[in-house]
């Protein structure tokens, strides 16, 4: 007897069309789902699914259809005539039954339009509901109010003036519910109008309060032969401080505005992040991953010169994926903040260019990555903040209070620190070209790597820093210069005339320079104390960079000089 093959049962049938139906509405709504799309989908994941499955069933649907057609055929104008009372009533049950049917299969398209039209409507309301509720809220950023005030007349006699005056109290109450229009965007709809939101109050501020309407800070005094450089920078520091501590504070309705823009959410920014034509979708805040710690050598010594140019090159790998960073930043340029409190506020990234920041409170405040060109931050309180990577290009510090800040990597061409207060700040890789930082208080300051090129660093105090592999090479230094205990090992000179500076014979035999130098005591390359690793002719730019960087990459066997003593 030849074998024979048992056929499936219905049940069998019935589970595999179920599982077939699934599958494929499992595929169709993978392959409908913008995973890599930049165009992000408005109708939510359950809805997307939900089309999936009635793409599949259209199929099924259409052959039940052609079925119930074709057997209620047969059984209306083929059937045999009943036999029979109880054949009749078959017949009649089968016809009805096949004619609800075909009246179900009808109607359920009708029914799956009526559910999809009403999501559609849904979604439509709470848009609308939505967009009335920033309405609204902008409509109470403009209150005004009328008061009013004692005045005179053309006559000089009193009289009552009245006024309009911004309802300060109102508009506290729009940004705040801007606010709350943010975090349920975030919340509810994938931030859609986070982004919207933040720029209507960071608008807000540049209208309210721009730079225009900041008190000018003192002019710095010419530097008198009577005084010295350090202490006629520490008067003009008081003269700032002084100045500063009179400066009005920002309107409360400003201050609300910036605290709700420095209290972001970790939802917030990562929609920031995904906000533009050139973001990913599942973009994440690029802010957030911390700068490369500073690497230490065996038992907490300093590191090697290989071990530094690694660290170096990944921090500026760092801070160019921060410049590289293509979603939203709030933009606050050329904007007054004078006397803002901005402490422990969330900024990095944020754009400042031109704003007013003098006497402005910005301790321990997130400022990584953060464009501050050609702010006015005479007077700030920066201690303990975060400017890692940030831009301070021609940014006016003087007077500021920058202790253990963290500037590793950050760019502050031509900036203007004199008379700043930096002591034990972090400036590993930063680029200080041309940095103006007469009078600075820099000791115990971190400068490994760094650029201090064309720095003028006149009457600075410099005990005890670490400028091991800095670039001095024309950095401008005097007598008021202040270099004792300073680790200046492996650290480049070119071009200058330090004559004058306070230079102790191990830290210049721990240094590397070419015969453009001028040594303290008139060394010059035919002297006995000349550094024997010092070549006697004036390298042009690039064989200076490649003999000092041979030089340092031969120091691993060379033990250098011990700093001088203190």
């Amino acid at each position: 007897m030849p074998p024979t093959i048992p056929l499936p049962t219905p049940e069998i049938w019935v589970a595999a069309t179920l599982i077939g139906i699934a599958a494929l509405s499992a595929l169709i709504f993978w392959a409908t789902t913008p995973w890599q799309s930049k165009e992000r989908s408005d109708a939510p994941w359950p809805m997307r699914l939900f089309m999936a499955f009635l793409i599949v069933l259209v199929p099924v649907w259409a052959l039940l259809i052609a079925a119930t057609v074709v057997s209620l055929w047969n059984v209306l104008l083929h059937s045999d005539a009943p036999k029979s009372a109880e054949d009749a009533r078959w017949s009649v049950a089968i016809i009805g039954g096949q004619m609800t049917a075909l009246i179900a299969l009808v109607s359920a398209p009708l029914a799956l339009i009526r559910v999809y039209t009403t999501e559609r409507q849904t979604r439509t309301a709470e848009q609308g509901h939505m967009t009335d509720r920033i309405s609204k809220a902008v409509e109470q950023l403009g209150a005004e109010k009328t008061v009013k005030v004692s005045g005179k007349d053309k006559d000089g006699n009193d009289k009552t003036i009245e006024e309009t005056k911004p309802n300060i109290e109102v508009r506290i109450g729009g940004l705040l519910s801007l606010e709350r229009i943010s975090q349920d965007s975030v919340k509810y709809d994938k931030g859609r109008d986070h982004v919207r939101v933040m720029e209507i109050i960071c608008a807000y501020v540049r209208e309210n309060a721009p730079a225009s309407g900041a008190v000018a800070a003192p002019q710095q005094p010419e530097i008198s032969e009577e005084t010295s450089l350090r202490e006629h920078w520490k008067t003009y520091q008081e003269t700032l401080q002084t100045w500063a501590h009179s400066l009005p504070p920002p309107r409360q309705d400003i201050t609300t505005a910036l605290n709700i823009i420095g209290r972001r959410e970790a939802g917030q920014l990562r929609a920031e992040a995904r906000w533009g034509k050139k973001t990913q979708p599942e973009a994440e805040w690029v802010f957030a991953n911390p700068p490369p710690p500073y690497p230490t050598g065996t038992n907490g010594a300093e590191p090697s010169h290989a071990e530094r140019e690694a660290y170096i090159a990944h921090l500026k790998d760092w801070r160019q994926s921060l410049r590289a960073y293509p979603g939203y930043r709030p933009d606050l340029r050329g904007t007054n903040l004078q006397k803002a409190d901005l402490s422990e506020k969330i900024l990095a990234g944020i754009r400042l260019d031109r704003a007013q920041l003098q006497r402005a409170d910005l301790r321990m405040a997130q400022l990584h990555g953060a464009d501050l060109e050609m702010a006015q931050v005479q007077g700030a309180d920066l201690s303990w903040a975060q400017l890692q990577g940030a831009d301070l290009s021609s940014a006016q510090l003087q007077g500021a209070v920058l202790r253990e800040a963290q500037f590793q990597g950050a760019v502050l061409f031509a900036a203007q620190l004199q008379g700043a207060y930096l002591r034990e700040a972090q400036l590993q890789g930063a680029e200080l070209f041309a940095a103006q930082l007469h009078g600075a208080d820099l000791r115990e300051a971190q400068f490994q790597g760094a650029v201090l090129f064309a720095a003028q660093l006149h009457g600075a105090d410099l005990r005890d820093a670490q400028l091991q592999g800095a670039d001095l090479r024309g950095a401008h230094l005097d007598k008021a210069t202040r270099l004792s205990a300073a680790d200046v090992s492996q650290a480049a000179l070119r071009h200058v005339d330090y004559l004058t500076v306070v230079l102790s014979p191990e830290q210049i035999k721990s240094m590397f320079g070419d015969g453009s130098v001028f040594l303290p005591g008139g060394i010059t390359p035919d002297h006995p104390d000349w550094p024997p690793h010092w070549p006697k002719a004036e390298l042009d730019w690039d064989e200076f960079e490649t003999e000092w960087r041979r030089w340092q990459a031969d120091l691993e066997n060379i033990k250098l000089p011990d700093p001088a003593p203190k």
